[in-house]
């Protein structure tokens, strides 16, 4: 509720039961700088044979028309469900055990089934995202209760799995923020899609960018995916922006380096990439993509050293990509 906040996270112990464990534990704040403990807020099964013996990644959320708190989460054990409790005020919490979804009901996969985000649309409908063996599944609802199947989105590329989905609205668009995970060597990013409806985010997925042959991108894919659903002189300008009020954001620069290779402005990439690098020596993902772009403008040697740098930063790929270039 405004003006009272909580932060819930999986409590990991250093002797977790083998079957048993990730309780839910949460902190609360009301001005984001001092927090008080809560403790356990949502316990795990008491045996391995429980659908929820182990607990995964969920959320939270309040639901005006029955004064009610709802935690979706994920239930684990050598299968994934999600599953849900309620509560009326935060404290003392009811798990549904009448109330299961189960990913095979719908074709998806029995031991990937995970993460539900739950979020409200423009009209009011309640949306929930689960993340399923390389697709997103979506489901509706009018009451936050009974939930409708609504499809999926995503042809999730290569090897990647696209984990925790947050799908929120903040002025006029749309973000999906999400963990990404190469399965080949399990290397993970927080990155975010944007768009201005939330059917065009889903497009962000579903209609992406080709990436490269070497199954890792070479630019940044917030900026590739933003530019089919922005112009390009909105986007600019955000990061102008944002670069406006903080020079020395290292972030910005690359995001626009990347913009400008995108539009094959070589030079103007090279500056921009340069003042990120200047500010951050250790940003793997700009010396990767200085060395892309240095290999674009026939500098092979400028390009196999900033590969070179990446790959000791442990940026994945840049070793392989590297060996393709120069051979």
């Amino acid at each position: 509720k405004e003006g009272n906040f909580k932060v819930l996270y999986l409590q990991e112990f250093d002797n977790n039961d083998p079957w048993c464990f990730h309780p839910i534990y949460g902190v609360s704040t009301t001005d984001g700088a001092n927090y008080q403990g809560m403790g356990e807020v949502l316990e795990t099964g008491k045996s391995k044979d429980e659908l929820d013996a182990a607990i995964g990644t969920g959320c939270a959320v309040y639901n005006e028309n029955d004064g009610l708190y709802y935690i979706y989460y994920t239930g684990h054990t050598s299968r994934e469900v999600v599953m849900r409790a309620t509560s009326p005020d935060f404290k003392t919490w009811t798990k549904d055990k009448a109330w299961v979804l189960r990913g095979a009901d719908h074709g998806y996969s029995e031991s990937d089934f995970r993460d539900p985000q739950v979020f409200q649309d423009d009209n009011g409908l309640w949306h929930m995202i689960i993340s399923s063996n390389l697709k997103f599944a979506e489901y509706t609802s009018n009451n936050l209760r009974d939930w409708d199947y609504a499809g999926q989105f995503s042809c999730m590329i290569w090897d990647r799995m696209l984990e925790c989905p947050d799908i929120f609205k903040m002025g006029d668009w749309w973000y999906m923020v999400y963990s990404e995970a190469f399965r080949s060597d399990w290397s993970r990013k927080v990155k975010y899609m944007m768009a201005r409806s939330l059917d065009e985010l889903k497009k962000c997925f579903n209609e992406g960018p080709k990436w490269p042959a070497d199954d890792k991108e070479g630019t940044d894919a917030t900026t590739r995916t933003a530019l089919r659903h922005a112009t390009y002189d909105e986007i600019l300008s955000d990061l102008d922006n944002a670069l406006r009020l903080d020079p020395t954001n290292a972030f910005a620069w690359y995001d626009k380096a990347c913009l400008y290779i995108e539009s094959g402005l070589d030079s103007e990439a090279l500056e921009a990439i340069n003042r990120a690098i200047e500010i951050k020596d250790d940003f793997g993902e700009a010396f990767f993509n200085r060395g892309y772009l240095y290999m674009r403008m026939g500098n092979t040697k400028a390009g196999a050293a900033d590969l070179g740098r990446a790959g000791e930063l442990g940026v994945p790929g840049a070793y392989n990509l590297l060996k393709r270039l120069t051979q």
